[in-house]
C-alpha cells in the first residue's frame, strides 16, 4: 500500500509534458486548424434560411413545453414579425469545443432582451453575435432592425 501511495505521488510531482485538451488532438504532423474569423461565421449565419430577432418568452427549464420565441424583426425567411415559434436549445454557430462530448446545450431561460437566432429547417436557438452581424451590415447583406440599439450584450446569450 505504501508503494502505491509513493507512486502516485511521485506520478503527481512530474510535470505535464503537454497542455490539457478538452479534445484529441490532431494527428501527428498534422497542424491544429485556425479558428474561423469573424467573416466566416458571418458567412455561415448568412446561408441561414432564417435569421430572426426577438426575444425568449417561454424557456426550457421548467419543461412546461418546447422554448418560445417571439419574433420582432425578420432578417431573412417567410416569418412575420410579431409570430412566436417555438425553438430548441442548440449550440448555435460558435459550439464549445468537443461539445458532443458535453452533452445537450444548457437549458434556455426567457428575458426581457432582444437578441438575434439563425437557422436552417427546424428552429433552433442559433445565437448570432453582434460582431457578425456587423460585418453583414457593412457588406450590406442584411439591413439593421430598428431594435439594434436594444440588444445586449455580444448577442452570446439571452439575458
Amino acid at each position: 500500500m505504501k508503494r502505491a501511495a509513493a507512486l502516485v505521488a511521485a506520478l503527481a510531482a512530474l510535470p505535464a509534458t503537454a497542455p490539457a485538451h478538452a479534445c484529441l488532438p490532431p494527428p501527428p504532423g498534422i497542424p491544429e486548424p485556425a479558428p474561423p474569423t469573424d467573416a466566416q461565421f458571418a458567412e455561415a449565419v448568412l446561408r441561414s434560411t432564417d435569421i430572426l430577432e426577438g426575444q425568449l418568452i417561454r424557456g426550457t427549464y421548467d419543461r412546461a413545453g418546447p422554448a418560445r420565441f417571439r419574433i420582432t424583426h425578420v432578417y431573412k425567411g417567410t416569418r412575420k414579425p410579431g409570430s412566436i415559434i417555438d425553438v430548441a436549445p442548440g449550440w448555435g454557430f460558435d459550439p464549445p469545443p468537443c461539445f458532443g462530448m458535453i452533452g445537450s446545450p444548457p437549458p434556455l431561460v426567457p428575458g426581457k432582451h432582444r437578441f438575434v437566432i439563425a437557422f436552417s429547417g427546424a428552429a433552433e436557438l442559433g445565437v448570432v453575435y453582434d460582431k457578425w452581424l456587423r460585418v453583414l451590415f457593412e457588406r450590406g447583406s442584411l439591413v439593421p432592425s430598428r431594435y439594434a440599439s436594444q440588444r445586449v450584450g455580444t448577442g452570446s446569450a439571452p439575458e
